[in-house]
């Protein structure tokens, strides 16, 4: 998981420099959005820019994106729309591509330009395929780690928060049920599970996308053809 995960970002590279924001398809997506939040942030540091924005919604999980739900977050979208340029939209497997790309189709119609990243894609979905229901724009523009099914692993991540397609509001609803027990182990993890990201965004920062990774690999490219 983590090696696919690695290569995603690997893959988004400078590309990441180029986004308003990270809209989060919680909540099995929210670990690998904090990794690519770490490593768009590093991006915008180097070159004297703000912390990139985060927006966590609840996208559906298989196509289960009801009516309710995508009327919520077109009134999220609408209301945010003017910092929402071009944003990515992370989520930890595509499997058919159902549900995120009726995600993707929603906030294409707001006119806001978009990428697609997955830790990783289940085969061929139609997202991928050349007569995918997506638009080719959005086709052309998904990012991803392997072809597997290892970013379902993510669900087994407990994130502090729980999908609520019934909920007033786009975003997840926070998971406060369970005694203080449980509670105190699963924030535990939380906090384990995003220091276990936080270490690979440095890992993958310092040792391929910085400055300084690029400049070594340059010299050894050399070096290797003399």
């Amino acid at each position: 998981m983590a090696l696919a995960l690695a290569r995603l970002g690997i893959e988004l590279g400078d590309n990441l420099l180029g986004y308003d924001a990270i809209i989060s398809d919680d909540t099995a997506g929210r670990l690998p959005s904090l990794f690519v939040q770490k490593l768009a942030n590093k991006k915008r540091q180097a070159v004297g820019k703000k912390g990139i924005l985060t927006h966590f919604i609840s996208g559906g999980y298989h196509g289960d994106l009801n009516q309710e739900a995508e009327e919520k977050i077109k009134e999220f979208l609408k209301k945010n729309k003017e910092k929402l340029k071009k944003i990515i939209l992370v989520t930890e497997i595509i499997m058919s591509g159902r549900s995120i790309s009726r995600l993707a189709k929603v906030i294409e119609d707001f006119g806001i330009d978009l990428d697609i990243a997955a830790v990783s894609v289940s085969e061929l979905p139609e997202i991928l395929a050349e007569d995918s229901s997506l638009s080719p724009k959005i086709s052309k523009h998904v990012y991803y780690g392997e072809l597997s099914r290892i970013g379902d692993e993510f669900h087994e991540k407990y994130t502090g928060v729980r999908k609520d397609l019934a909920a007033e509001s786009a975003h997840p609803v926070l998971n406060k049920g369970g005694n203080q027990k449980n509670l105190e182990y699963e924030n535990q993890t939380i906090k384990q599970d995003r220091e276990a990201i936080t270490a690979l965004a440095n890992e993958v920062w310092h040792s391929v996308l910085s400055d300084e990774a690029k400049k070594k690999a340059m010299v050894l490219e050399k070096e290797s053809h003399k």
